[in-house]
Order: C-alpha cells, then sequence, then structure tokens
C-alpha cells in the first residue's frame, strides 16, 4: 500500500495518550514513563511514527518540547534516553499535562516532521495529536497560507495546530482554552480524535472528538462526581484532594490505572484543569450552517485584517477564504454535557469481554457495531455514494480489466462466494473466486491486465502471501482487503480496503466474515458508479446497507432459541447445513463454525445436490440446518423469487425421511401460516434484507448455534477446541 498517499484510510489505528496529575507530585521520568507505557498498550493497532510533549525547562511555563521518532515506540523511548542531558528528569511537578501518540501513516509517510504531536509554530504554542482524517484539510490550509501561515509537514492534523494559532490571533477575542477548541473543530470536516496542549493555558489539556473514540479516566482523592461530571460548581483541590487525569483512544491504555471512565460522544469537548474535567457538548456539524444568532464578529487573517465574515465555513473543495464562526462567548453552542462514567476493570480481558462470558459471544454481539465501522466515513446514505480512498486512484484501471480474480481462503472465501453473482452484476467484468491454497496447483494464467484482491483479515495468511507476491511478478493490480494495519497483505498491494472490525480474540472469526462481505460489496459500489446501468441496483443496495446494522441487531435476538437447540442436539457428531443461491455460502461457513467452535463434524452443502448422497445421511436423528430466507431483488422487485420455492421443496423431502430440520427463516411474507412450518422441529425467524446481504443476517444464528453448542459440549470457543469426535 501506498501510505504517504492514503491509499488505505484506518485512523482508528494511530492511538493517542495523555496525562495530567494535579497537585499529585511526579518527577519527569516518572511522567515520560508513565507515558510511554501508554503508548506501548497502544502500540498493537500499527505505528511507524510516535512521539509526546511534555513540559520544558525553560523560563515560561508549560511550553512544551516534542520527542518525535520513526519507527515503534521503542524508537521514541530511546531518542528520549538520548536526549535525556537535555532535561532535568529528577524535575518535579505538581501540575503537569503531558500528550503522546502512535501514527500510522495516512496524510504524509512516516517521519519525524509527519509524527505527532503537531506544533502550532516554532515555539510550540500548540501541539496537537490527532486520530482521523480531515477531509477539507486542502481548503483549510489554503486559507491559512493566505493567511501568511506556512507548513512543514504533510498531515492534516498540522492545520489544526495552524487554526488553533489563528483563532488565538484574532484581535478583540478572548476564548478560554475550550472556546478556542470549540471555534477550531467547527471548521472541521471529517473524522477527529484530538487533545491539545498549550503555552497559553499551561497545565490544562482539552479534548474533541468527532467520529474517533476518546475516553477519560481519573483518579481522585475527592469527590468523583465533582472531579469528572460536568457539575458547574468549582472543585475544591485544597478540600477535596489531588487528581490525575489519563486521555486515551482505546480503552484498554487506561487498564491499570484504576478509577474510573467516562467514553466521550460526538461532538464532546472535553476542559481538563484545576483538578476537574467538565464536558461540553457543541452542535452537530452541518454544511449548511451559517454563522449562528446573527453575530458578526471579526475573523480576520494572522496578521488582523479586521474583517467581518459571515460566510460558511470552509468545505472540502469550496471557497478557502471564509470560516465558520461559533458564537461560544454567548453560550450559544457549547452546552455542558453529563456523560455516564463507568468503573475500570482490573484486568484487561475483563475489560474486553465486558459483560459476555466468551470473546466470541461478545464478538457476535458487536456485529452491528462493526459492520457501522466498515461503513463509516464511506457510504453517503443521503446522495447514495459510496468513497473508498484506497482504490480511488485506481477505479479506471479496475473497470477496464480483463477480470477480478478474489483469492480468499475459509471464512474471507465464503464471504466472496456469497457476493459473487453482485459483484458481477454490478461491475460488469467475469469474477473468478479462488481457494488461495489450491490455486498454485494447477497454476493457471495470471494477467497484467488483470485485477487480483487478496481478502484476508489478518493480512498474514502463508498461501495469500505467496501468491500475492506471484501475482505482481505478472504486473497485476494487486488490491487488498485486511483488517490488520501493517499486515503484509497491506504492504505488499498496490491498494486496499480495511476493514474497521476491530479485534478478534476467539479462534472463530465472526466479525470478519460479515464485514468481509460489506466490504467487497462497496468495493463493487464503488467501481460501478458511473454505470447508469447498475444505478437502482446500486441505490438498493446502498438503502438496505443503511438498515443492515440493525437487522443484524434483530438476528441477535434469536441467541436463546439457539442454545435450546444447542441443548436439544448437544449429543449429536454430525450436523448438515444446506441452502441455495447466495446462502451456499451461508452454510459453507457455518458448517466451518460448527466444525472449529463446537467440535462436531458438519457438512455445507448445496440444496440442488441433496439427491445426490446428502439425502441418504438424512434420519430421525440427523440434526439439519436449512436456511430457507426469501432471495428476492426488494420488496418493490417484480422479479419471481426462483430460489425460495425450491428450498422449501428440499425442505419437505427432509420431512419425508422423517428428518428433525432447524429453519432459518424470514420473520414474515404471505407462506408464515404454510403447514410445512408446523412440521419442523424448529423454526428461527430473521428480518428479510436485500438478497445479497441476507446472508450477513442469516450467519448470525448460525455463529450462536456453534457458540451454544460449543459451550454444552464442554468446549472453550476461545481457544482452539481440542477433543475426540
Amino acid at each position: 500500500f501506498f501510505f504517504s498517499n492514503s491509499t488505505f484510510l484506518h485512523h482508528e489505528m494511530c492511538g493517542i495518550f495523555a496525562y495530567l496529575n494535579y497537585k499529585v507530585p511526579q518527577s519527569r521520568r516518572a511522567i515520560l514513563k508513565k507515558v510511554l507505557h501508554g503508548l506501548k498498550t497502544l502500540e498493537y493497532r500499527g505505528c511507524d511514527s510516535s512521539g509526546l510533549a511534555i513540559d520544558d525547562d525553560g523560563f515560561k511555563e508549560g511550553v512544551p518540547v516534542l520527542y518525535r521518532a520513526v519507527g515503534l515506540v521503542a524508537s521514541l523511548e530511546k531518542q528520549v534516553q538520548e536526549r535525556s542531558r537535555e532535561t532535568n528528569l529528577d524535575r518535579i511537578f505538581d501540575v503537569h499535562a503531558a500528550v503522546a501518540h502512535t501514527r500510522w501513516a495516512s496524510c504524509g509517510g512516516p517521519s519525524e516532521t509527519n509524527a505527532h504531536p503537531q506544533p502550532s509554530n516554532q515555539d510550540n504554542s500548540f501541539v496537537i495529536v490527532h486520530n482521523g482524517i480531515i477531509t477539507n484539510q486542502g481548503a483549510l490550509r489554503t486559507f491559512l497560507e493566505s493567511r501568511g501561515f506556512s507548513f512543514s509537514s504533510e498531515t492534516d492534523t498540522e492545520v489544526i495546530a495552524k487554526m488553533c494559532e489563528y483563532f488565538w490571533m484574532k484581535p478583540k477575542q478572548q476564548y478560554t482554552f475550550a472556546e478556542l477548541v470549540a471555534q477550531v473543530v467547527a471548521q472541521l470536516e471529517g473524522a477527529y480524535g484530538i487533545v491539545v496542549k498549550s503555552s497559553h493555558w499551561p497545565n490544562e489539556l482539552v479534548a474533541a472528538c468527532y467520529g474517533s473514540p476518546l475516553a477519560i479516566s481519573s483518579v481522585t482523592t475527592g469527590s468523583w462526581d465533582r472531579v469528572l461530571r460536568p457539575a458547574l460548581m468549582s472543585f475544591d483541590a485544597d478540600a477535596d484532594g489531588s487528581s490525575e487525569f489519563y486521555v486515551a483512544s482505546d480503552p484498554a491504555a487506561l487498564v491499570g490505572v484504576g478509577g474510573r471512565v467516562m467514553h466521550l460522544e460526538d461532538c464532546d469537548i472535553v476542559h481538563i484543569a484545576d483538578g476537574q474535567a467538565r464536558t461540553f457538548s457543541a452542535p452537530p456539524r452541518t454544511h449548511s450552517d451559517s454563522n449562528a444568532g446573527g453575530v458578526s464578529p471579526s475573523i480576520g487573517g494572522g496578521g488582523g485584517s479586521g474583517e467581518d465574515d459571515c460566510s460558511p465555513r470552509v468545505h472540502a473543495g469550496g471557497h478557502p477564504t471564509s470560516l465558520r464562526y461559533y458564537p461560544v462567548r454567548k453560550n450559544a453552542s457549547m452546552q455542558v454535557a453529563d456523560r455516564e462514567v463507568s468503573t475500570i476493570e482490573g484486568e484487561l480481558v475483563a475489560l474486553m469481554k465486558g459483560n459476555h462470558p466468551h470473546f466470541m459471544l461478545k464478538e457476535i454481539s458487536e456485529q452491528p457495531e462493526s459492520l457501522r465501522n466498515t461503513m463509516r466515513g464511506r457510504l453517503n446514505f443521503k446522495d447514495r455514494t459510496v468513497k473508498l480512498g484506497g482504490i480511488d486512484e485506481y477505479k479506471d484501471i479496475i473497470a477496464r480489466a480483463r477480470r477480478i480474480i478474489i483469492f480468499a481462503v475459509g471464512s474471507a472465501y465464503y464471504g466472496a462466494l456469497a457476493v459473487r453473482n453482485t459483484l458481477e452484476e454490478l461491475v460488469d467484468l467475469p469474477i473468478s473466486i479462488e481457494l488461495a491454497s489450491d490455486f498454485p496447483d494447477w497454476s493457471p494464467p495470471i494477467f497484467r491486465d488483470d485485477v487480483c484482491c487478496f481478502v484476508s483479515f489478518s493480512g498474514e495468511n502463508p498461501q495469500i502471501l505467496d501468491l500475492l507476491e506471484f501475482c505482481k511478478t505478472k504486473k497485476a493490480l494487486c488490491i487488498g482487503f485486511t483488517n490488520k494495519v501493517g499486515s503484509t497483505v497491506a504492504a505488499n498491494t498496490d491498494c486496499g480496503v480495511y476493514l474497521h472490525a476491530g479485534y478478534e480474540m476467539s479462534v472463530s472469526c465472526t466479525k470478519a466474515y460479515t464485514s468481509e462481505v460489506v466490504a467487497l460489496l462497496m468495493f463493487a459500489l464503488v467501481v460501478s458508479e458511473d454505470s447508469l446501468k447498475a444505478q437502482p441496483r446500486r441505490e438498493e443496495i446502498i438503502e438496505a446497507l443503511q438498515l443492515l446494522p440493525d437487522n443484524v441487531a434483530k438476528a441477535l435476538e434469536t441467541s436463546k432459541v439457539m442454545a435450546e437447540v444447542a441443548e436439544a442436539f448437544k449429543s449429536q457428531h454430525n450436523f448438515l447445513c444446506m441452502g441455495r443461491g447466495n446462502q451456499t455460502a451461508t452454510c459453507l461457513e457455518g458448517a466451518m463454525k460448527l466444525k472449529e467452535t463446537a467440535l462436531v463434524h458438519s457438512e455445507g452443502i448445496h440444496l440442488g445436490e441433496l439427491k445426490h448422497g446428502p439425502l441418504a445421511l438424512v434420519d430421525e436423528e440427523m440434526p439439519v440446518l436449512v436456511v430457507c430466507t426469501k432471495d428476492k431483488r426488494s420488496e418493490k422487485s417484480v422479479e419471481v423469487d426462483e430460489m425460495y420455492p425450491k428450498v422449501k421443496s428440499s425442505l419437505q423431502q427432509v420431512l419425508a425421511r422423517k428428518g428433525r430440520p432447524i429453519v432459518i427463516a424470514n420473520d414474515e411474507g404471505e407462506d408464515s401460516d404454510d403447514a410445512l412450518w408446523g412440521e419442523i422441529f424448529k423454526k428461527v425467524s430473521v428480518p428479510y434484507v436485500l438478497d445479497c446481504l441476507q446472508t450477513v443476517v442469516n450467519i448470525v444464528p448460525l455463529q450462536l448455534l456453534a457458540y451454544h453448542l460449543g459451550v454444552v459440549r464442554g468446549q472453550d470457543p476461545d481457544r482452539e477446541p481440542i477433543g475426540d469426535l
């Protein structure tokens, strides 16, 4: 991947950590140790550079000194040690604020100049750590350059730092630290999670987020409610004690510090000062917002031109000569907010599992959110558009390709099978789905005008990597679909798409399958955006994608039913899983989940092959899972669903052999009162969704069955199962 050109946009793989001690005496050495430890807990997300900012020993209190290094956090730690002679590591601070960051390059390549924290000027008046992508950073950069600002890095983060300096230099305006940051974030489009440190407000921090997570933890000897909850009363530090505050982009970095944690919501701004953290909420940002309240303050440039300007804020591709103004001094835009505070568990495992007994169940339950993360910032449901920054510059090459070959193994292979016909329909190119473990055995030709896609959740599968190297030698365009930043697939393909599915700890992948299906569909939507023939189909898919997370959440309600099925068949060692069309892939994936989680023999079978062997295995003892959901385009479609009657016919054959089928069917339909449903062992109702997305909903009860069956059979679903068939 060409990370320096933002081929892969995965800002959540960067990490933010900040620490502020208030009347808790700490040496500079101890502060550095805390901050570096926090960065190391975030390093698993990927890291090609890192940095931190602490107070200097200069004449002015609170002036930041920056440490930035290319490579892992160990490189930064080494730099801190090498520069230890420049600062007094044993100096004690009663109050001190430090910020730190791990970066995976998106805007600008890995270098010390592009690493965070990013300063606003040579004096480091403002330093920023930032996760996210600012989509209008080009327009803001042009605006600031027209006001006399210059830039030293390639990052969008430096734009935020310069914006802080711009508002600080404005004449006739006196902001608090939080108010100034509110003015800055009002100008930003895209996603951001930021923490700001400034020499103008020493020993204070301001955190803000939109579309990028931040969490704040506090350890205090005073009243918790008065420290972290946004009470308007002041915190009397002398009476109530001292405080330590931690800010992180991942709660995992807060484990072990004790205290409690508050998760920021979109548009939140938190001001940490004088032993308390106050939370404010700014209004949601829109492109059409104009100057609030009719106020027309001076927003002259850095030099102070003093002109009035009531124009909207700078948009990506818009007119870069005016900024939006929020009259925060009049309390019209920042409201005190109340956020829920929870306790940090003492161990990382407990924190990550939450209230779930196993990681697998947690990860199954997380799929509505993981799907939202896969689509976030990429699908504009209002405009019916899709944007994948990783493949934008390659769309024309893909459209002119001879064919598209998708290489995958395991769940990724089944996910690709589930959407193959939709990919061919949209892209209007031949689509070949190949098992990476099988393809090298027969060495078919690869041409330079082929597009080769490599789907691997981990990005490290050796069979995938071997094929990737082979296809590169043939000069084919190589596209990666992976979840892991810094993986070999990510580093060696020409472009690609990150899944944003989050971490998977259990042996069986669950979120990976559903996110891979959605990512492949989004890829097809992007490539087909210029096809007039495909527009109606594209629009109905985008509409269905908007509803998909909620429909998956409804499918999670089948957990109780699947637990009952697991209890009924816990002594069985063989399962059949049958379907047709797109649902054949669902059955193959479901059967694999049963094998690796519950340690039972299971087969995924195309129902067209029922009479060619599998039907002979059906009897009153054999558990038979049948996926019998509708397979039509949409509710508006006039096309006849040919698959559904065929599946019902096969189901009747299973019943004729005295089978006890567990049927996954839609929870509504014209035949819901069919006498057939009264003869089956159990009907599992799932929501109806569009044909190409039905697999994402249908796989959920099969995942839940595999989980519950593994548990009742004494298997640990989070570990490689060991046992006897």
